[in-house]
């Protein structure tokens, strides 16, 4: 009977890899092998993105704007000090992800921030600073 269980361990695990690999995140344009969990948060004076990414190097993410989209993409490695091969379970995804946000028109580009702490990405898109009305006279 236990060849039976681990056999369907193993079955599962093989669906899960292949159909989490087939299905992209639509809503927010991601590809990848993987798709990280993102919170987004619209707020009066800057946008505000959180990124769950535990387990990786900061220079393997990369933030970028781009044609009006906010994009963050990186690779998680598998771990080195374990072959993949005696794996009896794999639930933390590991390969490459690409995840795109559309950008509200007033951000400031020279006032976008990242940084990486405790398995968390933050991005902070400020909004450009409201310029005052002018009355500009038509001469006639």
């Amino acid at each position: 009977m236990r060849e039976f269980v681990e056999l369907k361990e193993k079955i599962n695990r093989l669906l899960d890899e292949a159909l989490g690999r087939l299905e992209p995140s639509a809503e927010s344009g991601g590809a990848g092998d993987w798709s990280p969990k993102i919170d987004l948060y619209e707020l009066p004076d800057r946008i505000l993105l959180r990124a769950d990414l535990p387990g990786m190097d900061p220079a393997d993410i990369d933030v970028r704007l781009e044609d009006g989209q906010l994009v963050l993409s990186g690779r998680r490695r598998p771990p080195g000090d374990v072959d993949p091969a005696t794996a009896r379970r794999i639930e933390r995804p590991f390969g490459s992800f690409l995840r795109r946000y559309a950008l509200p028109d007033g951000i400031d580009p020279e006032g976008v921030r990242a940084s990486y702490g405790g398995g968390v990405l933050e991005v902070i898109l400020r909004r450009q600073q409201e310029t005052s009305v002018r009355r500009i006279p038509v001469q006639g």
